[in-house]
């Protein structure tokens, strides 16, 4: 008997295990779900905050952020090294070297903001 396992045997059992993951994340998910929740609602602890966080989506520059939220771009800055810090946001995969995205989507912890963007330009 053959000891490899054939490319339909590892195929079925990637499978297996990318399930048992998603089943692993929802759990820890529904568990933290309260710990996450009160974390983010200490961390960003004012309307600017949770906007220049929620804001985080990996393409945005700093400067792009500061215009649509109306942030002074130092704070901008300084506030998401210390998220980074505390792994509230991550380097982005997606775009530009250096820029950076949020964790967590706060509106999927329920965390609701207040504040909403500035436009450039009304329509």
């Amino acid at each position: 008997m053959n000891d490899q396992m054939n490319d339909n045997d590892m195929d079925r059992r990637l499978i297996e295990i990318s399930g048992y993951l998603k089943e692993i994340s929802v759990i820890l998910r529904i568990i933290n779900f309260p710990l996450l929740k009160n974390t983010f609602e200490t961390i960003l602890d004012s309307e600017d905050k949770k906007l220049v966080y929620q804001l985080f989506d990996g393409n945005l520059s700093v400067k792009e952020i500061e215009k649509l939220s109306g942030v002074n771009v130092r704070y901008i800055s300084e506030w998401g090294q210390k998220w980074e810090d505390l792994g509230l946001l991550e380097q982005s995969t997606i775009a530009i070297k250096g820029r950076r995205r949020k964790t967590f989507d706060l509106t999927k912890l329920n965390i609701s903001i207040q504040k909403l963007p500035k436009t450039t330009e009304a329509q």
